[in-house]
């Protein structure tokens, strides 16, 4: 099983006449724009040509919805849906009180790149510091060195030409958010793709509400909607203003959803993903 094809992709083409099953896992989206039948990634052009020529016996994605999207792509039967995410019995337990959330505060965890769109949440926080002064945006995430940080630059422009700079905070990478999910009001993800939306996951373990468009691949599976957190129609940017809203006035509501968050993330506890694994390997004899 490999999650490096540009390494052992290679590999698997000499081992033809070994009888020993190659899985590779489609470690994001296997499309340029995590549509399924977009351009594939250069990483994974030779997939399907190995599997007709049996160099490859099939494939592993974070998902169903990819697994099922990948089987179809490259004309396969052995696709699995295995979550790349596990989430510890004791943080499932864990007695998280809504108490300790602070009123209006809204996070973005990922890192400051174009596909996750962050712009859509920081104009959206914008327009709701007009009605709700209170509301308040940290992003943690570390710069994408691109084009010289220019999804960065572009998004700290955003914030100065609103004079927002006292409500939206770039707080950089951290290594242990338990207490920025455990306080925050809200979680929201604006990305173009994902390839399992780690972020959302994370959050609902951790009872904080989550906010995020429907896209390839992961929040649909994460998120019990209207439940656990809420769905949007991917990339509109007027539905997330107004639900964002509608959620900073109604804390009964946020109450709710966080009510709902681990129950919701239990789906993936260590002992579901074990027999994941175990459901996959049993059916390799």
């Amino acid at each position: 099983i490999s999650d490096r094809s540009d390494y052992a992709l290679k590999a698997f083409q000499l081992m033809l006449h070994q009888e020993v099953p190659r899985y590779q896992v489609l470690h994001s989206s296997f499309t340029v724009d995590g549509q399924a039948d977009s351009q594939l990634f250069d990483v994974y052009k030779p997939v399907a040509g190995m599997l007709t020529s049996h160099m490859l016996t099939g494939l592993i994605s974070s998902t169903q919805e990819e697994a099922n999207d990948a089987g179809r792509r490259f004309h396969t039967k052995n696709s699995y849906g295995i979550p790349v995410k596990s989430i510890s019995n004791d943080l499932l337990h864990k007695q998280i009180p809504f108490e300790k959330r602070q009123k209006g505060q809204l996070i973005a965890v990922a890192r400051l790149s174009n596909v996750k769109r962050l712009d859509h949440i920081i104009n959206a926080v914008v327009q709701m510091h007009q009605k709700l002064p209170f509301v308040d945006l940290k992003i943690y995430g570390y710069d994408e060195n691109i084009n010289n940080y220019a999804t960065s630059t572009s998004l700290k422009q955003i914030v100065k030409h609103n004079h927002a700079e006292d409500y939206v905070h770039f707080c950089g990478y951290k290594t242990d958010l338990t207490e920025v999910y455990e306080t925050a009001d809200i979680e929201v993800l604006t990305s173009s793709f994902e390839g399992f939306a780690v972020a959302l996951l994370e959050a609902q373990a951790h009872a904080c509400p989550v906010v995020s468009y429907d896209i390839n691949y992961g929040p649909s599976e994460i998120i019990n909607d209207q439940q656990s957190g809420i769905l949007l129609p991917a990339g509109d940017t007027d539905q997330l203003l107004r639900t964002l809203m509608d959620l900073e006035t109604n804390r009964g509501k946020l109450r709710q959803l966080s009510a709902n968050a681990q129950a919701a993330a239990a789906k993936y506890s260590i002992d579901n993903i074990r027999q994941d694994w175990a459901n996959f390997i049993a059916q390799q004899h």
